[in-house]
């Protein structure tokens, strides 16, 4: 029975990250060849797929070329049908496969011309979740109101043993959602085209695609099964603090849509929630560049922060910021040691007029952090220690235009015995 080299690739850099394996002492097998990888379609398995075959032939014994080909149709079942019955079992096939289309096995979908437990498994890059997604101007906010308001939506496809197809089938057997299904659009660009032009309502694909059409504007996530980080799934807003912080400081208003292009706390979220499982957040992001409204913020915070704490409920205050962008390793190490020094003064003024009247430093957090200097004065903190500091060039070598980070600790003054 034929046997293929396959790649899921929710399982390819998993494996590269271990390394190669033995290299024998032959010719190499894959010298003066071509890896062919495999797709069925756009979005984040056709990236991560060229991503790998950028890479990929640099650490195979013998340096072979990989190319990416596209074979688009049926929801990948055209490209894994391809791969079980058509291509070689030479070894120099891989497949970028969707693994949705284990679930149209199952179900026994006629185009299905595979199996999959013959497949020859490699690996993973990681997980990625699923979120059905609806279209923007539509009112219902949650999957919860969409139900009981009994209306039905309409569904856009590529056909079964897609994501697109598969967890609306669920949604309508099991959870009574309402449900039109509209199949046979060749890719997941074409189904998001139709929901811009209000010809679908809804839309699922692999959470890293949608992603995209939500800083769009095109979409809403509406309901999702999981995502890359353990427990970021259930991470709660503190409705609690969050209205507290919006009485204490009239400058500050709820905005859903604050963060759509602002991930300077996403990216966060789920270190902390490793660090402290079970942790809530409220989330404040800082637009306008005035001093004033920054140490409004930063009254607010303290305010707030006092109150909780006197109940005996600890909080922390975290900022998310780089420091200065683009400049030569030594030039911009120097503007990023003068906003750290400013930092550890402690002076929120002073750190406010350093960074962009003065110094001119193209630190992206400067409005928080001037914001957190004066929560920390009225909240008693200890002094600045500088855990660590870095800059892009660490990770990606290149030093001629680099990115400047570091993380700052201000610990907590030990109350008097």
């Amino acid at each position: 029975m034929k046997r293929l080299s396959t790649l899921a690739v929710l399982f390819v850099l998993a494996m590269l990250l271990i390394g190669p394996g033995p290299v024998s002492a032959q010719a190499p097998f894959y010298q003066g060849k071509t890896i062919n990888i495999e797709i069925g379609g756009g979005g984040a398995i056709a990236v991560s797929a060229r991503i790998l075959a950028n890479h990929l032939g640099k650490y195979i014994p013998g340096k072979p070329n990989v190319i990416v080909q596209t074979l688009p149709g049926g929801a990948h079942l055209v490209a894994t049908n391809h791969a079980y019955s058509v291509a070689k079992p030479d070894g120099l096939t891989l497949l970028a496969l969707n693994p949705a289309v284990g679930i149209a096995q199952v179900m026994k979908v006629e185009a299905v011309r595979f199996d999959l437990r013959k497949f020859g498994w490699l690996g993973s890059t990681g997980p990625d979740g699923v979120v059905v997604a609806i279209r923007a101007d539509l009112p219902f906010k949650t999957f919860d109101e969409f139900r009981k308001s009994g209306t039905e939506l309409v569904v856009g496809t590529t056909g079964p043993g897609s994501n697109a197809h598969d967890i609306p089938l669920l949604l309508s057997e099991f959870a009574g959602a309402k449900f039109k299904f509209v199949s046979g659009y060749p890719a997941n660009s074409d189904i998001l085209l139709a929901l811009e032009r209000k010809e679908v309502d809804i839309w699922t694909a692999t959470a890293t695609t949608v992603k995209l059409a939500v800083d769009r504007g095109s979409v809403r996530g509406l309901v999702r099964n999981r995502v890359p980080y353990k427990g970021f799934e259930n991470l709660p807003v503190d409705e609690e603090l969050s209205a507290a912080l919006l009485a204490a400081c009239p400058d500050l208003e709820p905005d859903e849509s604050a963060h759509r292009q602002e991930h300077s706390i996403e990216v966060l979220l789920p270190f902390l929630q490793e660090a402290a499982p079970g942790l809530s957040v409220a989330c404040i992001s800082i637009g306008e560049p005035r001093a004033a409204l920054c140490l409004a913020v930063g009254d607010a915070v303290a305010k707030v922060v006092a109150a909780r704490e006197a109940k005996g409920r600890r909080v922390a205050v975290v900022v998310s910021s780089d420091l200065n962008h683009y400049l030569p390793r030594r030039e911009n190490r120097a503007k990023d040691d003068r906003a750290l020094l400013a930092l550890r003064g402690g002076d929120p003024s002073a750190f406010f007029e350093t960074i962009l009247r003065r110094e001119h430093i193209s630190m992206c957090g400067v409005l928080p952090a001037t914001a957190l200097l004066r929560a920390l004065a009225l909240l008693g903190a200890g002094a600045a220690e500088i855990v660590a500091q870095g800059d892009s060039g660490d990770a990606f070598g290149d030093v001629s235009r680099v990115v400047g980070y570091a993380s700052v600790v201000w610990p907590r003054k030990q109350e008097p015995a």
